[in-house]
């Protein structure tokens, strides 16, 4: 089953809202429909004629996956007016048990499983990219510093590794995106 994440009562009227969505990258199913599927259907978009756009998310779409959507339907939300809502689901659990959906908690939860992941990927071999997948360097992660995005998440502003080289410390505006390779490094060299 979908979650399911509605824009009501939007100030832009039909047209404005479907033009929108195909900017986004939606293709219409077929002429006389008004449904809109991107990335192989795995998120679909539904605007009625009172103008309420409905969309219907995978719920086995990875994490980053669910940031992009999430961010698409708040760019919608803010180019088209009204408000979100959501059908009641939850994508999980804040550390007190408190459950947490695209919409409610979204920031401190994904602020909880950065801190983890970036806690558990430590003394590790990683490759440090910018927001455009650029590769900045690659080494064992010795430290990382973070800051809060925009969005209030918090992200790796900068970070530190051991190289071949040396030490170096490499950041990214806005931050940096640090991926552990899984390449087993042995104690002595790392």
């Amino acid at each position: 089953m979908p979650y399911t994440v509605f824009i009501r009562e939007p100030d832009a009227d039909f047209f404005v809202i479907t033009n929108l969505l195909q900017e986004l990258g939606y293709h219409q199913k077929t002429l006389n429909d008004y449904s809109y599927f991107i990335e192989h259907r795995e998120n679909t978009v539904q605007v009625a004629m009172d103008k309420t756009v409905t969309f219907y998310i995978n719920e086995q779409l990875s994490l980053p996956a669910l940031e992009t959507v999430r961010r698409m339907i708040v760019d919608v939300k803010n180019r088209a007016g009204g408000m979100i809502s959501e059908t009641d689901y939850h994508i999980g659990y804040l550390q007190d048990g408190t459950k947490t959906s695209l919409f409610c908690n979204w920031e401190r939860w994904i602020s909880l499983l950065h801190a983890a992941r970036f806690n558990a990927i430590q003394d590790t071999h990683v490759r440090v990219y910018d927001t455009m997948y650029n590769q900045l360097g690659e080494g064992v992660l010795l430290s990382y510093d973070t800051a809060e995005d925009a969005e209030g998440i918090i992200r790796i502003s900068s970070c530190r590794l051991k190289t071949e080289e040396g030490t170096c410390k490499l950041s990214a505006s806005p931050h940096v995106i640090v991926e552990a390779t899984g390449e087993w490094i042995e104690p002595e060299k790392a």
